[in-house]
Parts: C-alpha cells; sequence; structure tokens
C-alpha cells in the first residue's frame, strides 16, 4: 500500500506536472498552427505522427518482451529506493530528498516519476518505468516526423522520420530499453526536441516562448547537461538577427531569459570527485573521447567526423545572413549544436568510456544523424538544383544516407546485441539471488558475489531489502517472495499494482501496436496527400 505524500512533495509534483502540460499545450498549439500553415488541414500530418509514435512504441515493446526485470539495477538502488522510496516509508521524506544530487546530476524529473509510480502503483517496479520512457522516446519520433512533414513536405520529411526511427528500431540503447532509470535521457530529449522548435523567431510574451523556456527551465531537474538546452535556445534566437538586425528586440528578452536559465543550471550544477578517474587527463584525451562521441556511429576520427557533420556546416554557411531562414535551419542547426555541445561534455567528463560508446547516450549521439540528414533534405530542394546536378545530388543523398544507417545497423548488431543478450541472464539471476535472500534470510547469496552477479552493491541491497517498513513498497515478485515459505496462504493477496498489471500486458503486446501504428500512419499519408500537406509549407521548395 502507498504511503501518503508528505504536502511539500505533492505540492513540488503538481508544480512538476503543471508546469509540463503547460509546455506541451503551447507545444501542441504552436504544432497545429504550423500543419496548417503546410495545407488546407492539420490532420494528415499529426495523425501520421501518431502513426509513427504507436508504431515506435510498438516496436520498443516487441523489443523488450523478456527482456526487462522488475528488478532495481545499479543506482536505482540508491537513487530510488534507498533515496525516495526508503524515506517514504519512513515518513522523512523531504524536498532535499527529491532535488538531492545523483553523482553530478539533479535527477529531479526521474525521482518525480519514480514517487508517481510507487503513489499509483502501491509499490515500485521498474516495468512501469520502462514503460513512461517508451512513451517519451515515441513522442520524440512523433514530434521530430509532424515538424518535418509540416516543413519539407512527403519524400523529404519522410527521410528525416526513418533517421529519427531508426534508433528506436535498433538496440544501440539497450540500457534505456531494460532501465527505466534511464528515463533521465528521455525526458531531456524529448524537452530540447520541442524547445528548439520553438525558439526560431520567439518572443518572451508569446505562447511558443513561454512553452520553449518552461520546458528549458524543466529540463534542468533532468541531468547535469540540461542546462545546455537553454544555451543553444539562446544561440538559436539569434540566428534571424544575423540577417535582419532589427529583429533585436524581440529576440533580446527571450535571449536574456536562455541566458539566466542556462546560469541558473550551471549554478546548481553537483561537483563529483569520486568519477574523476573518468575525466580526461589532457587536451588529447579529451580530443580523442570526443572524436568517438562526435562521430558516432561513423568512426572515431576526423574523416567520420567530417562525413556526418558536413551537412550541417553547409547549411550553416547557406543561413547567415539570410533575412528569411531556410525551413527548418533554426531548428536543424540547434538540433545539431545541441549534440555538439553533448558530445564535448562527454568527452571532458566520460573520457574513460570512450572506448566504448555507452548504449545510454546513443540515445542523444543519434539525433546527430537526425540533424544531418534533416540539413541535406533542406539543401537537396528542387530550387537548389536541376536536371543532372539534382539526380546527382540525390544520389550522393542515398548513398550518404545507406552509409551511415548502416553504420547504426553494424554497431547494433556487433557492438551492443551481445551486451543487450547478456543483461537478460544478469537479470535472471539478479531476480533468483535476491529472491532466494527473501525467501530464506540466507544473505551468503548477495554476499558471496559481487557485480554484476548481483544488481548492486551487498552492503546497500541486505539494508533495504531486511527493512519491514520498506518492504511492502518493495517489487510485487519480491513481496511474494517475503511470504512464499513462511505463510504461503497470504500468496494470493500479494497482487502487483495496476500499474505493473498495464506494464505487464503492454510489454507483451508489441505486436499488435506494430499493426495499429502502421495502420494509422498510412491513414495520415492518405489524409496529407489529399489534403495537399504533401507540397510543404507554401512559398518554400519542396
Amino acid at each position: 500500500m502507498a504511503m501518503p505524500l508528505p504536502t511539500g512533495i505533492l505540492a513540488a509534483e503538481i508544480l512538476i506536472l503543471g508546469l509540463g502540460v503547460f509546455s506541451a499545450f503551447c507545444s501542441l498549439r504552436w504544432l497545429a498552427a504550423k500543419s496548417c500553415a503546410a495545407g488546407r488541414g492539420r490532420r494528415g500530418p499529426i495523425a501520421a505522427a501518431c502513426g509513427m509514435a504507436i508504431l515506435v512504441f510498438g516496436v520498443r515493446l516487441a523489443i523488450a518482451d523478456g527482456r526487462v526485470s522488475w528488478m532495481p539495477y545499479l543506482d536505482q538502488w540508491e537513487a530510488e529506493i534507498g533515496g525516495l522510496v526508503a524515506p517514504l516509508a519512513h515518513g522523512t521524506l523531504t524536498l532535499h530528498d527529491l532535488f538531492a544530487a545523483n553523482n553530478e546530476h539533479r535527477i529531479v524529473l526521474t525521482r518525480a516519476f519514480s514517487l508517481a509510480v510507487v503513489e499509483l502503483n502501491g509499490g515500485w517496479d521498474n516495468r512501469a518505468m520502462v514503460i513512461g520512457m517508451f512513451v517519451l522516446q515515441s513522442a520524440t519520433t512523433a514530434w521530430i516526423c509532424a515538424l518535418a512533414w509540416s516543413a519539407l513536405g512527403f519524400l523529404r520529411g519522410s527521410v528525416v522520420g526513418l533517421a529519427a526511427a531508426l534508433p528506436m528500431f535498433l538496440i544501440c540503447d539497450w540500457e534505456n530499453i531494460v532501465s527505466g532509470f534511464q528515463d533521465q535521457f528521455g525526458f531531456m530529449v524529448l524537452g530540447s526536441v520541442v524547445a528548439f522548435s520553438l525558439a526560431e523567431n520567439a518572443s518572451i510574451r508569446s505562447l511558443a516562448g513561454a512553452g520553449a523556456l518552461i520546458a528549458a527551465l524543466l529540463l534542468l531537474g533532468s541531468m547535469a547537461s540540461g542546462m545546455l538546452t537553454a544555451a543553444v535556445m539562446a544561440a538559436i534566437c539569434l540566428l534571424p538577427v544575423s540577417g535582419e538586425p532589427r529583429n533585436w528586440k524581440t529576440a533580446a528578452g527571450f535571449f536574456c531569459a536562455c541566458s539566466a536559465i542556462a546560469a541558473f543550471g550551471w549554478l546548481a550544477r553537483s561537483p563529483f570527485p569520486h568519477v574523476a578517474s573518468m575525466y580526461a587527463q589532457s587536451p588529447g584525451a579529451w580530443m580523442s573521447a570526443f572524436l568517438a562521441y562526435a562521430a558516432w556511429p561513423l568512426p572515431p576520427n576526423s574523416f567520420g567526423l567530417a562525413c556526418l557533420w558536413l551537412p550541417c556546416c553547409v547549411l550553416l554557411v547557406r543561413s547567415l545572413g539570410r533575412r528569411k531562414p531556410l525551413p527548418l535551419s533554426p531548428f536543424i542547426l540547434g538540433l545539431g549544436l545541441w549534440v555538439l555541445l553533448q558530445a564535448g561534455v562527454l568527452a571532458w567528463s566520460r573520457a574513460g568510456l570512450s572506448g566504448l560508446v555507452s548504449s545510454r547516450y546513443t540515445e542523444v549521439l543519434a539525433l546527430g544523424f537526425v540533424a544531418n540528414t534533416a540539413a541535406f533534405a533542406v539543401l537537396s530542394a528542387p530550387a537548389a538544383a536541376t536536371g543532372k546536378a539534382r539526380a546527382a545530388l540525390w544520389a550522393g543523398f542515398a548513398v550518404w544516407l545507406a552509409a551511415i544507417a548502416s553504420c547504426e545497423v553494424r554497431r547494433s548488431q556487433t557492438v551492443y546485441r551481445p551486451y543487450f543478450d547478456a543483461f537478460r541472464q544478469h537479470a535472471l539471476e539478479h531476480e533468483q539471488r535476491v529472491g532466494a535472500f527473501m525467501r530464506t534470510g540466507d544473505a551468503s547469496v548477495i554476499e558471496g558475489v559481487e557485480f554484476p552477479h548481483i544488481p548492486y552493491l551487498a552492503n546497500q541491497i541486505l539494508p533495504l531489502l531486511r527493512d519491514p517498513v520498506v518492504q511492502p513498497l518493495l517489487p510485487g515478485p519480491l513481496r511474494r517472495d517475503l511470504v512464499r515459505d513462511r505463510d504461503s496462504a497470504l500468496l494470493p493477496s500479494v497482487r502487483d499494482g495496476p500499474l505493473s498489471f498495464v506494464a505487464i500486458r503492454l510489454l507483451r503486446s508489441g505486436r499488435l501496436f506494430i499493426l495499429l501504428g502502421l495502420a494509422t500512419l498510412g491513414a495520415g499519408w492518405i489524409a496529407a496527400h489529399r489534403a495537399g500537406v504533401t507540397k510543404g509549407i507554401p512559398g518554400t521548395a519542396n
């Protein structure tokens, strides 16, 4: 049974939810207006984007089926079970626990979501957290697709949409598939993509500007690098000023607000010296790591970096000084700059991991391919070339797309697949060992081995499992193991919470969502074609 939230925590949760809902309202209203500008209606792109969201959600479910454990894993024990569930059970939970640092990060959104799951579900469950992560990923892909279809038309917009959807069909980000704790990446990516869309020509007094600023503020609670979103938004709003200096009055207020949010994020960061061994120890080490992160999924060298980022560089040159920006160019350049800044931060703070780019980071790094695909799509407009030149441009575009996509697929299968498969075996062992302890009380099944045979440090796990006040909020399978051999008559009364029930069935329904997504996507495309949306925004080349 869930414990009542303290008043301060409940108020913070309501405030975060309210700000998120308002930002979403502003964003959807802006997107609907943009879709209308692409044709005689808005139903086509929006319906197709919904279809893409359902399709991606179904694919993620199908990949995760049978591989997602209810068991807390690594940081979930300390940050969620020990940092939230235990204080909640003992009645000592405060706002400090919600805003406390986790390594260098203040994962307020992840903790707020975890508390919501505990309250609504009656207990903690990783499976419910994972479903939330899939929703965030699906929404991100759908937003990029809707934006591309509205601005670039059906053909070129679909190429961008496929680049955005490709990582969702692979397992490069396998850690984000199996652990709900990684939803911090999901929050940051979705919020950043939406905020960059709204930042173009945004005024601090407009609904779009308000939605973007609130999203940037909320993202300070996603991870330490969430402050980069506000910094990039400040850069985006300056792009129109480069071509029309008279726009500076509109941009000045928005620029100052973005800069203030970024500065606040910098001041609120949490230094964590315990991971200093992973920091870059020299400029050469930083550059080597930067190439590994920024060129992903291409080889980690200067040639790979140049091949991946050439379209954005060309688009930047063509955009500077223009009175009217090219379609989507502020969003594309902002997204590209954000990915490069994230790669630079990772190169400094996680240089020691650059030999194998950790799977959880690939959700961010994969957007570099999306940004450059969108840049190529804008540059390949029919007005840019005719006849043989246009055919040669599209042929080069196709070769470039195929080369980078094949590298991403190859990495998924050869680099990350073995880890994904091995994790399931480790998770099963974790469930067996922790379950055996709950049934028998024999601590040797946990103390006798180390990670990865147990999900975290034994001295962190055992006190939480032994605590009779915390036990009622543990995952359902652990609560059943607790009474299985001691009082089997209680087994029927120990049930999974409603969110766990839904998550279990959703994880088995991937194929159904894939079919539903394909049908909705097809219907949306047909509606867009009939409404003339496939021709792009009036007045732009397509």
